[in-house]
């Protein structure tokens, strides 16, 4: 192993310290979300009842499969429980961190690149994903990748990267697209290569034709069926949360004032500012489109702007304005990961912390639904439905028999959470009482029980 391996394997082996040690608790809650819909589901039954089989109709694939596959063989190997998939969740947020670095000490310098991977783990939106059973999450550091082989001018492993993408996720194709065409204008005569990751999603479409009649699984439609046609609202909102919020104002402040600053740049550095600066508007682009967008779509973009960022400020002799930088982003954003806020919808939690507190506080409702009641029909709401239903999901021990029927004369005990669809202004104080509350910061379960 070469010098600079063994650095490489050193600097890894501390980032994936550092992610394992604050984030392991978390990794090991039971699913939050929308983990509990298509996502585990389909990994358990790709594993448990399937054995990997990509050609039986009963997988519901509402994507391709790479991350379905990679939480299956994690499932076989640490066992079926919330922390096998927190732990591939782990390495993943490693290895996206690992290449953050990989790009800054390419492009800048060691300590941009360094400066980077830990202001991006530091950032809420990161950080709470960092552990979140998401498929999504496993997309991540692929793009990433993508970006560095490409600056790299290492065609084959792009390749690869960019293969890993079109199995994972079809919107994801619009960074192959993008860093494609940047290969395309260097003149390198392999560029039948490029058509590869193409070819393969192509296939997938293929495949998800002859199983269930249409290019792309119909389920997806129903989830991104409205298509917005408020596109320069939807381009104000998508551009407002990836600049603006969770103090990322400071960081696009830093890139703007280090510019106007900058005198002439390495073709390296022109480079990877132009890649950066096309995929973002193309990714704010494509979501504008998107009616049911979602924060962590734009999770493989953040990278880029730390980046430019440190990478900015290092061009300065002194080292104070680096770590000025750092110090600064890092007040604002730990400071963000816990809140208070009082939300209907899960997902909207997962942004920070704030989905943890909900997760314990249906863990705490189910452990005492299970342990006072364990012949009870409940009625309660999704996603309290999956969450008792089976163990896997890491709420009970043993499957309780759920409705969501509130007037079935059989239900004994109602659960309701605020953090779902429920039943709060349904329950009649004259047929049940409540027995018992959970709540933690803003988020809130009941139990009760028939009179």
């Amino acid at each position: 192993m070469t010098p600079n391996r063994k650095y490489d394997l050193i600097v890894f082996i501390i980032l994936f310290s550092l992610v394992f040690s604050m984030k392991l608790d978390a990794a090991s809650l039971p699913y939050s979300w929308d983990a509990l819909g298509p996502d585990i589901p389909s990994v358990y039954i790709n594993m448990a009842r399937n054995g990997f089989n990509l050609l039986s109709g009963d997988v519901i694939f509402l994507h391709p499969p790479l991350p379905y596959l990679l939480g299956a063989a994690s499932y076989l190997i640490f066992g079926e429980q919330p922390i096998s998939i927190g732990i591939l969740m782990l390495i993943a947020s490693s290895v996206t961190l690992f290449f953050t670095y990989k790009i800054g000490e390419l492009v800048y310098s060691k300590q941009a690149g360094a400066l980077a991977a830990l202001s991006l783990f530091l950032m809420p939106l990161f950080f709470s994903h960092s552990a979140l059973s998401l498929a999504f999450n496993l997309v991540v550091p692929l793009h990433v990748m993508a970006v560095y082989f490409t600056l790299k001018h290492d065609l084959w492993k792009f390749t690869a990267a960019a293969s890993a993408i079109a199995l994972s996720r079809e919107m994801d194709m619009i960074t192959v697209l993008v860093l494609a065409i940047f290969w395309l204008r260097q003149k390198n005569k392999r560029h039948l290569a490029l058509a590869i990751p193409f070819a393969v999603s192509f296939s997938w479409m293929v495949y998800v034709k002859l199983v269930y009649g249409s290019m792309i699984h119909p389920s997806f439609f129903r989830l991104f069926a409205p298509i917005s046609i408020a596109l320069l609202d939807n381009f104000v909102a998508r551009s407002t949360e990836f600049f603006v919020n969770q103090g990322r104002f400071a960081v696009i402040g830093v890139i703007l004032v280090s510019q106007y600053f900058q005198a002439k740049k390495p073709a390296i550095e022109s480079q990877f500012e132009y890649i950066s600066l096309v995929l973002i508007l193309s990714a704010l682009a494509i979501f504008s489109f998107i009616g049911s967008f979602l924060p962590r779509y734009l999770l493989p973009f953040y990278p880029l702007i730390f980046l430019l960022a440190f990478g900015g400020v290092s061009k300065y002799k002194s080292s104070f304005y680096p770590g000025a930088l750092f110090i600064f982003l890092s007040i604002i954003f730990i400071s963000g990961w816990h809140g208070t806020r009082d939300l209907p919808a899960g997902w909207l939690l997962e942004t920070n912390m704030e989905y943890a507190d909900m997760v314990k506080t249906h863990q705490e409702a189910a452990a005492y639904i299970q342990d006072n009641f364990p012949n009870a029909l409940v009625a309660t709401c999704w996603p309290m439905t999956t969450e008792l239903s089976d163990n896997m999901f890491g709420y009970v021990d043993q499957k309780v028999q759920v409705t969501d029927n509130l007037q079935d004369p059989n239900v004994d005990i109602i659960y309701y959470s605020r953090q779902s669809n429920c039943y709060d202004h349904k329950i009649s104080p004259s047929q049940f009482r409540l027995l018992k509350e959970f709540s933690s910061k803003g988020k809130l379960t009941r139990v009760y029980q028939r009179i």
